[in-house]
């Protein structure tokens, strides 16, 4: 069983094309191309307006985080410099109380000491006093 593939007369692909209908070709597909390049340039514009939307919600997004991320950390700093104020005072106090204490105990070694150099005085002058009446004897 064979079939006849011959090419009858009335098909149109075979036929040289006229000048005529390779302009009406190249109109229809310059026509689809322009079309197409136009679905394509609405789609792109459309593609670049969302993603200026989801850039400009991004940032808006990341400008809040950074604020909160901010106060948190001068919230902190805040807490952690009034915590080294209360530090510093009371160190203060304790260090006020320490050279009130330092100076209490100077005074008294000064007052021990005025005693020591009264008596040590005492018990020279109370020597030479012996000296001087026993070579008068």
């Amino acid at each position: 069983m064979t079939a006849d593939t011959s090419v009858s007369a009335s098909d149109d692909f075979d036929v040289p094309a006229t000048k005529s209908f390779v302009r009406y070709e190249i109109a229809n597909l310059r026509t689809s191309m322009v079309a197409g390049f136009s679905s394509l340039r609405e789609e792109l514009f459309a593609q670049l307006g969302s993603s200026r939307e989801e850039m400009k919600a991004g940032d808006e997004a990341l400008r809040l985080e950074i604020r909160a991320v901010e106060s948190t950390l001068r919230l902190e700093m805040s807490h952690f410099v009034a915590t080294l104020r209360e530090e510093m005072k009371a160190g203060d106090e304790a260090l006020r109380l320490e050279i009130r204490d330092l100076r209490l105990e100077m005074g008294s070694m000064q007052r021990s000491l005025l005693k020591w150099f009264v008596a040590s005085q005492a018990a020279t002058i109370t020597v030479i006093a012996t000296l001087v009446a026993s070579l008068r004897a």
